[in-house]
Parts: C-alpha cells; structure tokens; sequence
C-alpha cells in the first residue's frame, strides 16, 4: 500500500508539474505575442502618423498652389479689364456698329423697334414723336435700380437670375405693345443686369458683330493689325 500511495504521489507530481510547466509556456506564448502586437500595433501607427504629416505637406502645398493661382487670375483678369478699357477709349472713334468688331452699348434700347411698331399704329409724323416717348420712358424704368423684375431660381444646382415674366410692367407692356418691343426691353434688361446691375445705365462694350457675341481680346487685336495691313487706318 505504501508503494502504492508512493507512485500515486508521484504521477500526481508529475502532472501538477507538467501542468506548470504548460502554463509557464503558455505564458511566455501571451507574452511574446502581446509584444509582437504591440511592436506591430506601434509601427502602424508611426506609419499613419507619416502619411498623414505627408497628406497635411501635400495639402498646404496645393493650398498654397491654389492661393497663388487665384491672386494670378486676379491680376490676370484685372490687366485684361484695363487692356478692354484702353481699347474702348482709343477706338471709340474707329469702331462702329457696321465694321465686324465694333463697340455695342450694352442696356441700349434700339429705337428702330419702338418706330417699326409705332409706325404701324400711327401716321408717320406721330409715330416717330411716339416711338421717341415711349422709347425714353422705358430708358427711365430700365434706369431705375429699384425696379428689379428678376427671380433666383436653381439650375444644375447653381443659383441664377431670371426674369419674372409676371412683373406688372413687364406684363402691361407685353400686352400693350406687343412681341417686338417686349423682346427690345427685356434684352436690353438682361444686358444691364449682366453689365452693371447696381448703376443700371448703359456700358460699351467690344462686340463681334458679324458672330453676335462679346469680341476677345485676341479677335480686336487681330482685326486692328488687319485693317493696318490693308492701309485702311494709316491716313485717320
């Protein structure tokens, strides 16, 4: 019996032992994997700190790209509004509205329309007196800032000016006097509210008459040095 307990107490040992022993091993396992991610948890973190320092760089960088750009549009644009402006005042004379550059009066009512229509309702001697006072007193409304028949409406999620075809003036002169001299007024709106929609008064402007559009920059220089080349100028 002695033996017996004696080996019992042995084996019991051995496995107390070895179950130590396990432990021990399977806490060096912890350990070394806790370290392990640890270390790796750490070098990703230096990883996103250096990318995100290096997207900060890149983003003050294009910053500072875009900033410069701007004030060069700015200056840019700037010498190009000096440059029209130059252009307006030395050409005031040499250009008209029958030469293919010329300047246009932006907001300008053209008479001829009032004329067309009141020479249809009216003798001639009256229609042309009528055509000037109806044409000067829309010149009146079309000069006033406090009439302001527009709306703000969205399109492609931009929000833009159009005319409120609603407008009591508007309407009364629609039904009054027809298609013809509405289209006049309402263009020359559009041009003044496009223009100078706080002064409200006609601005010159360089135009392309033969294609109907604002004339760049390169289109009256181009014009200028042809009209040089054939003399035309040289003896004004």
């Amino acid at each position: 019996m002695l033996e017996i307990t004696t080996q019992k107490l042995k084996e019991s040992e051995e496995k107390v032992s070895n179950l130590l022993e396990q432990q021990k091993m399977d806490r060096d396992n912890s350990m070394k994997r806790i370290l392990e991610l640890e270390m790796s948890t750490k070098k990703k973190m230096e990883e996103m700190q250096t990318m995100l320092e290096e997207k900060l760089e890149e983003q003050q960088y294009l910053e500072s790209i875009n900033s410069s750009l701007t004030v060069k549009h700015f200056e840019s644009n700037t010498e190009l509004q000096n440059a029209r402006r130059q252009l307006l005042r030395g050409l005031n004379d040499k250009l008209g509205a029958r030469t293919k550059i010329g300047i246009r009066r932006m907001g300008a009512l053209d008479v001829k329309a009032f004329q067309s229509v009141c020479r249809e309702r009216y003798s001639n001697d009256d229609a042309d007196v009528k055509a000037a006072m109806l044409c000067s007193e829309w010149e009146k409304h079309l000069g006033d800032p406090n009439w302001h028949p527009f709306k703000i409406v969205k399109v492609d999620d931009k929000e833009v000016e159009m005319l409120r075809e609603d407008d009591e003036k508007l309407v009364f002169l629609k039904e009054q006097w027809g298609e013809v001299i509405y289209k006049t007024v309402t263009s020359a709106l559009l041009e003044l509210n496009e223009y100078n929609s706080s002064g409200r008064y006609v601005v010159p402007e360089l135009w392309n008459f033969k294609e109907d559009k604002k004339a760049s920059l390169s289109e009256v220089v181009d014009y200028l040095l042809q009209k040089w080349r054939t003399s035309k100028w040289r003896r004004t």
